[in-house]
């Protein structure tokens, strides 16, 4: 007997401890120099290395592309002049004829002829390093063509299904599951708040309230890339009296696509929200020269002194309440000078919202980008094909959750993301992100392995204590009881899930449609496609 008690310990031990002790990465998204040569040179995104001697590049998440898009010598700055404005646009350039670890596919040399690799770029792999974590080998393509706007176009970190990066990761043993989560930061005139980005789980602390989880999306008639539609039953200007405006009717709905790499707030707004919105804005005086071509792309300009000062509320269909403050979507004016320097113009603000301004938009779903991520934080689960949006809550602590596939580990707390296929519309239980990040990241691994040594205990204790129960029993010759089936009833907690309801969506044109009724509180979301395992981000 005692023998088995002390192989289902060490049988449990392990498994125990290990659970604990999942690793991930946590990497800053803040202000990096492009050119350390140049004082204010700043571009904001993930400081990063790459090759052998490293080179200094800043990335931005993308979670619609796979591969990791490096900019090469030329930085496909097209007509820009002069250079130096092109090279901190895009967060400094990657010369991969100097970097000895690098390794072109398909045979090629390091000065590539282009005409024997693919359409979009030149295939390769090197060295990569995030932050302060360590190097890890990854494919790369260098651009042959501008492949994204040049206002969004710093180097690009692949996210998406089939990210190669956090392939490598897991490969590596650096994190359990292709699991990523972000928050954007926060600009504020005095001091601005990083934002963070996590491999292999969540950070707690940066969450607020009840997460909201999704199916992710790929299909063609999804019509998002990044796999991230969000139905949203409402969108108001919250004005400083307290009051606020609707502009989204009663009863209808609006499907967006959440970009995390999206140069403003809200950017293809359908013209029938955006009259609305416009009419609002223009309580503000704006220039006489409307728009405005800087850092956030093409936008509307305004005097700082007299520029609207409320802020955007985004109701999602599911309850989630994202409301966005007026400096995160009416920013000062920042522009990159012909020396380098990052410039910020305190006496005009930009307006991060755009309605349709290109012909080939028309049609497309509208954008919530990455300014979106000043107030919600997302986390996105390969492994499940999934994504959750929280409240998020502008904190400098963190506490990092360890997220494995198909469970939360580390932390030892219960998972943001339910593991059933069924989505409960009040939310997924949060571990809560009050307590102080010194006592949640004091625990040492003895301290964890205590831990576990501790539960195994208790697992032998109970099970001795059973078999001692079992025994006295026995040696009294009392009759065991038999449970009546009646009172077995009681041991099954699952009820019968509700009708499957599927969300009324907007079509892609974007246009709004009505909603045949208002969902109970107690059903649940669902926005499967048929044809959601036809996969189109971009590798």
């Amino acid at each position: 007997m005692m023998i088995i008690l002390f192989r289902i310990i060490t049988f449990l031990l392990p498994s125990l401890a290990s659970a604990c002790q999942s690793k991930v990465e946590v990497l800053p998204i803040r202000d990096v120099l492009a050119d350390q040569k140049i004082l204010d040179s700043f571009v904001k995104g993930i400081p990063s290395q790459i090759g052998t001697p490293a080179q200094s590049v800043v990335l931005m998440p993308y979670a619609n592309i796979g591969k990791t898009w490096i900019y090469g010598d030329d930085g496909l700055c097209g007509s820009w002049e002069p250079r130096t404005e092109c090279r901190v646009y895009r967060g400094g350039l990657f010369h991969n004829g100097q970097s000895e670890s690098f390794r072109p596919k398909r045979g090629l040399g390091k000065s590539p002829n282009f005409k024997n690799v693919s359409a979009l770029g030149f295939d390769a792999t090197d060295r990569l390093k995030l932050g302060d974590t360590d190097f890890v080998e990854t494919s790369i393509s260098i651009p042959k063509y501008e492949w994204n706007e040049q206002h969004t176009g710093v180097h690009g970190l692949g996210l998406g299904p089939d990210s190669q990066y956090l392939k490598s990761l897991v490969e590596a043993g650096r994190i359990a599951s292709r699991v990523w989560s972000m928050f954007w930061g926060r600009e504020l005139v005095r001091g601005d708040i990083n934002g963070s980005l996590v491999f292999g789980g969540y950070d707690a602390e940066k969450a607020k309230g009840r997460g909201y989880t999704l199916p992710l999306n790929f299909s063609r008639e999804g019509g998002c890339t990044t796999g991230m539609r969000i139905t949203l039953s409402n969108v108001e200007i919250n004005f400083r009296n307290g009051s606020h405006r609707s502009m989204i009717p009663p009863r209808k709905t609006l499907t967006t696509c959440l970009v995390p790499h999206g140069r403003i707030l809200w950017d293809n707004v359908p013209e029938i929200v955006w009259q609305d919105f416009w009419g609002t804005m223009q309580h503000s005086k704006r220039l006489p020269k409307m728009e405005w071509n800087g850092i956030h792309g093409k936008t509307r300009i305004f005097w700082s002194s007299q520029a609207f000062d409320g802020d955007i509320t985004f109701v999602l269909q599911s309850g989630l309440r994202i409301r966005v403050p007026n400096d995160q979507y009416f920013v000062y004016q920042k522009v990159v000078r012909t020396s380098g320097i990052r410039h910020t113009n305190t006496f005009l603000k930009e307006l991060l919202v755009q309605n349709v301004t290109n012909a080939n938009a028309t049609g497309k779903l509208s954008e919530l980008g990455r300014f979106f991520l000043t107030a919600a934080y997302l986390m996105v689960d390969h492994e499940n094909s999934t994504f959750t949006l929280w409240e998020a809550n502008p904190s400098i602590k963190s506490t990092v959750v360890p997220v494995g596939k198909g469970r939360v580990s580390g932390v030892c707390k219960p998972s943001a993301t339910p593991s059933s296929g069924t989505r409960d519309l009040r939310g997924s239980p949060l571990p809560s992100p009050t307590g102080s990040t010194e006592s949640k990241d004091s625990l040492s691994n003895g301290a964890l392995a205590g831990i576990a040594v501790g539960a195994s205990a208790g697992v032998f204790g109970v099970i001795l204590m059973f078999f001692w129960v079992r025994r006295q029993r026995l040696r009294q010759h009392v009759q065991e009881t038999v449970l009546r089936p009646s009172e077995l009833d009681g041991t099954d907690t699952q009820t019968n899930a509700p009708d499957k309801i599927k969300p009324v969506e907007v079509p892609v044109s974007g246009t709004m449609i009505t909603q045949p009724a208002e969902l109970p509180e107690e059903h649940q979301i669902y926005e499967l496609d048929a044809h959601e395992d036809e996969r189109v981000a971009t590798s």
